[in-house]
């Protein structure tokens, strides 16, 4: 008969992705919420912090109840080997450690096996070995729909607020060429509320503490700091990720766009009247160009069916940053009537403008040109729009 904490379970599976992919799904927090779905389970939310000694957290819903799973990042070894502790009810709440390896098989696949020991019991050891096979086989499935972005409620890190951590993720979809996309902006609901808007490595507390809540990210954000795009775009700006990777852009959908033009003004001004203080007394580093030029270059925005304003401020952000919504299904959505209020809104805009609000813009963020929407929507384009 075998002690406690001797059972172990071992799971294979072949996925057609490249390792790369495969393993930044494990340690993203919005994609483990994805396909960390064993059959029973009717909901997954995680949090991460991935980095060797760095916590997660992974909440498992099963009719209506929260089934806790946590642990501790051992080896992060990209893109071949992730080692964590895991924890939940079914290992008795004693840590079991978990070691996963992606091997390239040939023709873009990956051999995914997972080896989990200090497994308490028998029941134990079935139950992991069935839901490590049901999550494998999500994410296979996640894999094979070729999806075309990726929707980040947080930041990369599973916090609220940046880390310097958040750069591998932004630099994997960089060369994945992997669309990013935020709603609205990022989480700051609920237990995250109390998170900070930013963090100050090397400040003095006392400092801070005197500052009070107002402090750099707060300034750029005024005067629209009841608006969680707002606060977003001042944490990604000041965070200087675009300086680090130029090649970074993030769409924004629903936001709203009018109030957008005054945010980059007063988003200058605000910089620019308290950078001085903030460098000296937050270490906080100089950023290489006025947030609205980050805002302009990187940040692309949805615009509906009622922001004529917005329409008529669109040189402010870019034409090539804006993209029409019909925010489907909500109330406020338009449809099946979306054709007069789009033309409505569009009226007086040059035709090669208003494709690309209306479709091209799209069409080239998500690399939907070779796609049988892609190509139709292209065979439409007014002979002065630039191809997509």
């Amino acid at each position: 008969m075998r002690a406690a904490g001797e059972f172990t379970v071992t799971v294979r599976r072949e996925i057609a992705a490249p390792p790369e992919t495969l393993f930044d799904a494990w340690l993203d927090a919005e994609s483990i919420g994805a396909w960390m779905r064993p059959r029973v389970i009717s909901e997954t939310r995680a949090e991460t912090d991935p980095r060797e000694g760095g916590d997660f957290r992974v909440v498992m819903v099963r009719d209506g109840s929260d089934i806790v799973h946590q642990g501790t990042y051992l080896e992060i070894d990209r893109p071949s080997r992730l080692v964590f502790t895991w924890s939940s009810p079914a290992t008795g709440h004693r840590d079991s450690v978990v070691t996963v390896t992606f091997e390239p098989v040939g023709s873009g696949s990956t051999m995914v096996e997972i080896h989990q020991v200090g497994l308490p019991d028998e029941d134990s050891r079935v139950g992991h070995a069935e839901g490590w096979s049901d999550a494998l086989a999500e994410l296979e499935h996640c894999a094979r729909l070729g999806l075309k972005g990726v929707n980040l409620g947080v930041f990369p890190s599973g916090k609220s607020y940046p880390l310097p951590e958040d750069d591998r993720f932004w630099s994997a979809a960089i060369d994945m060429k992997m669309p990013l996309t935020v709603h609205v902006g990022f989480d700051r609901l609920g237990p995250r509320a109390s998170e900070p808007t930013f963090v100050y490595p090397g400040a003095d507390p006392e400092v801070l503490k005197k500052l009070g809540a107002r402090k750099i990210v707060e300034w750029i954000a005024l005067p629209f700091l009841s608006i969680p795009p707002s606060v977003s775009l001042a944490q990604l700006v000041m965070s200087g990720v675009f300086d680090r990777l130029p090649d970074l852009q993030i769409f924004f959908a629903e936001t709203r766009l009018g109030w957008v033009p005054f945010w980059m003004e007063e988003a200058d001004y605000w910089y620019e009247r308290h950078r001085h203080w903030a460098e000296r007394l937050l270490h906080v580093k100089p950023l290489a160009r006025r947030p609205s030029d980050y805002v302009r270059r990187h940040i692309s925005f949805s615009v509906q069916h009622v922001e004529r304003v917005a329409v008529e401020l669109r040189y402010h952000m870019g034409v090539e940053h804006v993209m029409f919504a019909t925010d489907f299904p909500h109330i406020e959505c338009d449809w099946p009537n979306t054709r007069p209020f789009a033309e409505r809104l569009f009226a007086g805009v040059p035709a090669d403008e208003a494709f690309h609000i209306a479709a091209g813009n799209m069409v080239a963020f998500f690399r939907l040109q070779d796609t049988p929407l892609g190509k139709s929507v292209l065979a439409r384009a007014p002979e002065r729009a630039a191809r997509v």
